[in-house]
C-alpha cells in the first residue's frame, strides 16, 4: 500500500483475512482518507483521473457467446453489480481484468462496487 492508497486487489484480500465484507473495508478506507486504486475490472485507479490512463479496460478481441446474454440478463436498473461481474468471470473461468475487457466490449455500465468507489 502507497501511503494513501490502497489496490483492489489487496483490499480484498484484507477484507478475506480479516474477515470482513469488502464494502465495510472500502468504507474504513474512505474515512481513513486512503484511496481504493487498480481496479481489478481495469475500470479507474490506474493514473492521474481525467487521463486516458485511468482506466486500463479495453475491448476483447473474443469472449464466451453466452456471456453477453448472461451479463445483460444480471443488470438491474440499466447496470450490473461489480459482485455479478466477479461471478460471472468466475463461471465463465474469466479473470476480473478480463472481465473488464468484455463488459467494455458490451458498453455494460456498473454500479455497487464492492468497495463503494461507484
Amino acid at each position: 500500500m502507497d501511503d494513501d492508497r490502497l489496490p483492489c486487489a489487496l483490499t480484498h484480500k484484507l477484507a478475506g483475512e480479516w474477515e470482513v465484507m469488502p464494502e465495510a473495508l472500502g468504507a474504513a478506507a474512505e474515512e481513513a482518507g486512503i484511496r481504493i486504486t487498480r481496479c481489478q475490472k481495469g475500470l479507474f485507479g490506474y493514473g492521474s483521473k481525467g487521463t486516458p490512463s485511468y482506466r486500463v479496460a479495453r475491448a476483447a478481441d473474443h469472449f464466451p457467446e453466452d456471456l453477453a446474454a448472461e451479463a445483460k440478463a444480471a443488470m438491474v436498473d440499466g447496470r450490473l453489480a461489480c459482485r455479478a461481474a466477479w461471478t460471472l468471470a468466475k463461471r465463465h473461468g474469466l479473470t476480473c481484468r478480463r472481465m473488464g475487457d468484455v463488459l467494455e466490449t458490451l458498453s455494460l455500465k456498473f454500479k455497487a462496487c464492492q468497495l463503494g468507489q461507484f
